[in-house]
């Protein structure tokens, strides 16, 4: 792509318009404005007057149809069998007796040819299940609930943390749900802290399970749309099969 002021397109596009070069031009030059500048419109009088409110910001509806599109019937089958081996491949990963730091570059390989393209609020939360999760992880740890024979950093294997990112992304791209939204954003932060804290206090399985267990309780009675539990579900048992895998070849060991 080459970028070029709006004065030179201006002059480009009015002079194929004037002499009728189609190849050139096919609008004058005055409409370079809309193409250099977008139009900006406020909904603010629209709402005062009759009194409407918009679900959807235009980036998120734009990245809505992105995602919708790329999700359609005629692709669903395919992109179901993308994410499925692109499951199955990252557990022959992890039970490769391979060294740590490869199996992040693999990983890592993989998840960038098989996930692209990927949304900023994709981005956003993944980063975000990355970041608890691993606080969970290292919490546990210290704790003595489990520990990895062969540990890079914090207690971890370098590939740990980027694990979770990839289970989440993984179970809204199989199930097709919609982008994430920022609806009751403080309380989706909230419950996300609360869940790792028992991993920093307790090393008593039982107490962890009970905790938790209620922590996710309350977390559904927030939010309890179909997609919602669906992603619950998924989830779990995606994390069974994956770290089960991680247990038997990975040198996970339980206390």
């Amino acid at each position: 792509m080459i970028r070029l002021p709006q004065s030179v397109l201006y002059f480009i596009a009015e002079f194929g318009w004037r002499f009728r070069l189609r190849s050139v031009s096919e609008v004058p030059g005055v409409l370079t404005r809309y193409f250099c500048y977008p139009p900006q419109l406020d909904t603010q009088k629209i709402k005062k007057t009759i009194n409407i409110s918009f679900k959807y910001s235009s980036r998120q509806a734009v990245e809505e149809a992105i995602i919708r599109k790329k999700n359609s019937p005629g692709r669903g089958v395919a992109k179901g069998i993308r994410y499925g081996c692109q499951f199955l491949g990252s557990l022959l990963i992890l039970g490769a007796p391979l060294t740590n730091p490869l199996k992040l570059v693999l990983f890592l390989l993989l998840w960038a040819a098989t996930f692209r393209p990927v949304a900023r609020r994709e981005w956003l939360a993944v980063m975000f299940v990355c970041l608890v999760f691993t606080g969970m992880d290292i919490g546990a740890i210290r704790k003595g609930v489990f520990y990895f024979l062969h540990p890079d950093v914090a207690g971890l294997p370098l590939y740990e943390p980027f694990v979770f990112g990839f289970l989440a992304l993984n179970a809204m791209r199989l199930l097709k749900g919609p982008l994430p939204q920022r609806r009751r954003g403080w309380l989706v932060y909230a419950l996300a802290v609360l869940f790792m804290i028992p991993f920093q206090l307790t090393a008593r399985s039982d107490v962890l399970f009970w905790t938790t267990l209620a922590i996710l309780l309350a977390t559904l009675s927030f939010f309890h749309e179909k997609l919602d539990i669906a992603y619950a579900g998924a989830r779990r048992s995606s994390e069974t099969s994956f770290f089960s895998r991680s247990i038997t070849s990975s040198g996970m060991r339980g206390i």
